[in-house]
């Protein structure tokens, strides 16, 4: 037993894929609740419950589960993107130039939003993501210094990289990016359609939907 027990949890640490998952969690099955195997086999579950494209819960705020799409794995780390809405924002309170490093949207996510949202333990497996913040593509307009956040919503390039098909895009309303439009006083967003308007809205414009990004250490 002790042979399968130290095969199982070498198989679990070194889980890089679903398939190398499953076999981990077949050998912690066999050897049943010899020591910790019950607690190993739901570390396995947890992690298969967070694959690729799956829709997962995380959190709650105003008194509903956030659920959230799982658009990339490496290793234990994965990046959540929110299948909704979960707030209405403007992207910076005053009218004036602004950067994602510098906006209320950046402050509200990061204090108000992950602190009412998460409990201290969700929080704890919160990562850090060192964000690039690209000139925009279509005016060239500088975007801010690069950024280290827990909570982010997503640039233009990172919109095309995790959802290249405009219909995985829209919602009901439209949702912010991160990137700066034609001005520093407005930020591109999503439209319903899912294309993006680089033209940018109004930084100060009360309606437009936050749609969140985490990457989360599965432990």
């Amino acid at each position: 037993m002790e042979n399968l027990y130290t095969q199982a949890k070498e198989a679990f640490f070194h889980a890089t894929t679903q398939e190398t998952m499953l076999e981990a969690k077949k050998q912690f099955e066999q050897l049943g609740d010899y020591k910790d195997s019950t607690n190993y086999l739901k570390k396995c579950d947890t992690w298969l419950k967070f694959s690729l494209g799956n829709t997962v819960t995380y959190g709650n705020y105003k008194g509903r589960p956030l659920e959230w799409t799982v658009m990339e794995v490496s290793g234990k780390v994965r990046l959540l993107l929110a299948n909704d809405n979960i707030a209405f924002q403007p992207f910076n309170l005053e009218r004036d130039n602004t950067y994602w490093s510098t906006s209320h949207l950046r402050q509200w996510l990061n204090h108000d939003f992950i602190n009412e949202a998460f409990t201290m333990a969700e929080r704890m497996s919160i990562m850090i993501s060192k964000l690039k913040n690209p000139a925009s593509r279509e005016w060239n307009t500088y975007c801010g210094p690069d950024t280290k956040d827990k909570v982010f919503v997503f640039s233009h390039e990172e919109i095309d990289q995790y959802l290249p098909n405009p219909a995985d895009r829209g919602l009901e309303e439209w949702w912010w990016t991160r990137t700066m439009g034609y001005i520093l006083l407005a930020a591109a967003c999503v439209y319903t359609d899912g294309s993006v308007y680089d033209l940018g809205i109004n930084i100060h414009e009360k309606h437009i939907g936050v749609r969140p990004a985490i990457r989360i250490m599965l432990r």
